[in-house]
Parts: structure tokens; C-alpha cells; sequence
């Protein structure tokens, strides 16, 4: 899927966090995603790192797809 302005990129960065956060599970006191150990912060602030790095990129001109 094609990423073709800033609104499309903010909107599909939103929904990608809310399933992180949807699917974290507590376990001794933190919370984490998957079942590899990644901390619940770690994988959102990778996520938003994705949508900074998009942006920059679209402002670029590049085009933006996702998986």
C-alpha cells in the first residue's frame, strides 16, 4: 500500500501503535509485546520512529509503501 500524504502516513502509524498497545501483556511488573521480550516503550518508540523516518522521506519526495 502506497503512502501518499502526510494524513495517510499520521493515520497508519496511529492504527500500528494502537495494535502494539492493544496486544502488550504484563509480566513481571512491565508490559511487552510479541513473545521475543520487546518492551511495550521500545516497540512504540520504534514505531514512531518509522512514521518520523516516513515523513521525512515523503518530504523528500520519495514514495512511502508499506508491508
Amino acid at each position: 500500500m502506497r503512502l501518499n500524504t502526510i494524513e495517510e502516513i499520521n493515520a497508519y502509524y496511529e492504527g500500528k501503535q494502537s495494535g502494539i498497545w492493544l496486544f502488550a501483556h504484563w509480566k513481571d511488573g512491565r508490559q511487552y509485546v510479541g513473545t521475543c521480550g520487546t518492551l511495550l516503550s521500545i516497540a512504540i518508540n520504534e514505531a514512531q520512529f518509522e512514521q518520523q523516518k516516513a515523513l521525512k522521506e515523503l518530504q523528500e519526495g520519495k514514495e512511502i509503501y508499506t508491508v
